[in-house]
């Protein structure tokens, strides 16, 4: 429709509500639903009014349950109370950072929540999908034993990097890789684009003392 938004995140059920509970305070959303935030910016009122109108009509065409004019403090205060009521609720979870192509989010999300159904893992999250970019809590609870949920969130993880690549995404899109993701990354990195940052890895610190061991040995 010709409108780029300031800002598009995405919030999960699960997020919106351990929110609610954080902060002991209702937001405006049905059970099972989901918050995607659109924030516009314009320097006239009356182009803002039309483009608000705009992201109404296409936002209800393609089945948003509600459009309303949030309020700006409260929907922000949520969003970013996000990893603080996340681990009030778990304490201990694997965060991941996965990234695909905008218009692959949905698809993607929709393998994350088979896997997670399948594998019997339960994860929450956040997305800035103006670039795809979704953030998951991926909780370590409901598990039988300490050996069964390594075993199964290990499955999950690389699982979701699989589908992430197959989507045409990454492993990362914000976080890096450092350690914790290296061998997921030597995984599914295809081979010549490794070898490539090798190459710049060596030509820059032939020596190795720029924090070594991170990425790739």
């Amino acid at each position: 429709a010709g409108i780029t938004p300031t800002c598009l995140e995405f919030m999960d059920y699960d997020v919106i509500s351990v929110v609610q509970d954080w902060f002991k305070e209702k937001q405006p959303c049905p059970a099972g639903g989901a918050y995607m935030i659109i924030q516009l910016d314009s320097s006239r009122d009356e182009t803002l009014d039309d483009d608000c109108v705009t992201v109404d009509e296409v936002c209800r065409r393609l089945g948003a349950v509600d459009v309303f004019m949030a309020d700006a403090d409260k929907v922000w205060k949520a969003r970013k109370a996000f990893t603080e009521a996340s681990a009030a609720d778990c304490p201990v979870a694997a965060m991941e950072d996965f990234v695909v192509p905008p218009d692959r989010l949905l698809p993607f999300m929709e393998r994350l929540r088979d896997l997670g159904q399948a594998l019997g893992v339960v994860f929450r999250g956040v997305s800035h999908a103006g670039d795809g970019n979704i953030h998951l809590d991926v909780l370590r609870k409901g598990f039988a034993d300490e050996g069964d949920e390594k075993q199964k969130v290990a499955a999950f993880e690389d699982k979701a990097c699989q589908a992430a690549y197959e989507l045409g995404g990454a492993i990362s899109g914000e976080h890096g890789i450092g350690q914790a993701r290296k061998a997921l990354f030597a995984k599914y990195t295809d081979p010549v684009e490794l070898s490539l940052m090798k190459a710049v890895k060596q030509a820059w610190d032939p020596k190795n003392i720029l924090n070594p061991g991170k990425i790739f040995d």
